[in-house]
């Protein structure tokens, strides 16, 4: 079994975890299922997630578990933690659906990696800066756009319970996804001519085909899985599509603010120009696209229920409700100027407008997540109860009492 805390293999049974002392599931829920006691949504969030959630298709309660995401972050952890969880998705290291992590997952490892790719991104601002080094601004543009993408990346893939996706696909599926989803644009705008940021019309056709183009990337990455694709495989897909279109998409317009619209600046008015992009589209990224594709991808696998990719999904209710959310949110976050929202500016650049359309993705990401955790306790629970009526052989050894 796999501890529900720091994804860390254990002995099955375990009452605490070996690595990082967390009671775990066998411990702390009696029963097959093991599922956590449900927590009633409160106020306007709990409302609205019960309302994307019923117009996907569901009927129960919805579980909001955000403080989950930051718990562990704080904790302390021992170095070999991370390995094991990196070392997954391969035969021997993908555990049985029975021995998955039926609770909510506590993430940490993200913000590891946000630390490192800070660190990296404050010495080569340094290097660009006080010692005015060009060799350092590649590096700098690469590494402010792949910051908070490529983190979020990382939570999503702490938060994919069955294990059965290899960090070394999911490097594959940011980078050539990011780049496939940037190409699928030229076609479909072609088809589509009119897209732009500023009035509705021109932003929602913008929302239409950016969406699309990371959808078609999704569905093959989706379809190279091969086997059943549960919800939260799909969020993981979709925001590495995601975070791979938004890293490009923002190196592409710190270069342009620094260098093609920043002719006859001075060095340090170039690098400023190049900073207060950075920053800004760091600062968004978290509710942008790594977070819609993610929606996305998580719908699409929400339509599979075990059959298998079908082109046929594209139409179906979860997936067309969460497209649709996408979109909007896109449309309405390249829409400028919003009355009232966007009068409210809570930091340079960032208004109001921003930060609920960010509380809204997360939303519906919760959502997924939770339509994500009870699949894995359905399909857990269905296969211990298939293993306990199989009938033994003859001289068979008797099965170990349940925990």
């Amino acid at each position: 079994m796999f501890c529900g805390t720091c994804g860390a293999r254990i002995p099955d049974g375990s009452t605490f975890c070996p690595h990082c002392g967390a009671r775990t599931v066998a411990a702390s829920a009696p029963g097959p299922a093991h599922a956590a006691p449900r927590q009633a949504p409160g106020g306007a969030v709990g409302w609205a997630a019960g309302k994307i959630n019923e117009m996907a298709g569901g009927s129960d309660q919805v579980e909001l578990r955000f403080g989950n995401f930051f718990d562990a972050v704080f904790r302390r952890h021992s170095p070999g933690e991370a390995d094991v969880l990196f070392s997954v998705g391969s035969p021997t290291t993908t555990p049985s659906i029975t021995r998955v992590s039926r609770t909510w997952p506590h993430p940490w490892i993200y913000s590891r990696v946000f630390l490192v790719l800070l660190v990296a991104f404050v010495g080569l601002w340094i290097l660009s800066s006080y010692f005015e080094n060009p060799n350092g601004l590649p590096g700098l543009m690469f590494v402010g756009a792949l910051l908070v993408p490529f983190s979020v990346t990382v939570f999503f893939f702490e938060t994919n319970v069955p294990r059965n996706l290899g960090f070394a696909r999911v490097i594959e599926i940011f980078f050539v996804g990011g780049v496939l989803s940037l190409l699928c644009i030229y076609p479909l705008d072609a088809l589509l001519p009119g897209s732009g940021v500023g009035d509705f019309g021109p932003a929602l056709l913008t929302g239409i085909i950016e969406e699309l183009a990371k959808v078609a990337a999704i569905v093959v990455f989706v379809k190279r899985i091969g086997e059943r694709n549960y919800v939260l495989t799909g969020l993981l897909v979709g925001a590495a599509v995601g975070a791979g279109f938004a890293a490009f998409e923002t190196a592409g317009y710190i270069f342009n603010q620094g260098f093609l619209g920043g002719l006859g600046f001075t060095w340090d008015r170039m690098l400023d120009s190049m900073m207060d992009v950075t920053l800004l589209r760091a600062a968004l990224a978290i509710g942008g696209h790594v977070v819609w594709a993610a929606a996305e991808g998580g719908a699409l696998a929400l339509a599979d229920r075990g059959t298998g990719f079908s082109l046929s999904h594209l139409a179906s209710r979860p997936f067309l409700v969460f497209l649709g959310i996408s979109i909007l949110l896109h449309a309405l976050w390249d829409t400028y100027p919003l009355p009232l929202l966007d009068d409210v500016e809570i930091w340079d650049g960032v208004t109001l407008k921003y930060v609920l359309l960010i509380v809204i993705a997360w939303m519906a990401i919760a959502v997924l997540l939770h339509r994500g955790i009870n699949e894995v306790n359905q399909l857990s629970a269905a296969a211990l109860r298939a293993q306990r009526e199989a009938p033994r052989e003859p001289g068979a050894a008797p099965r170990p009492p349940r925990v």
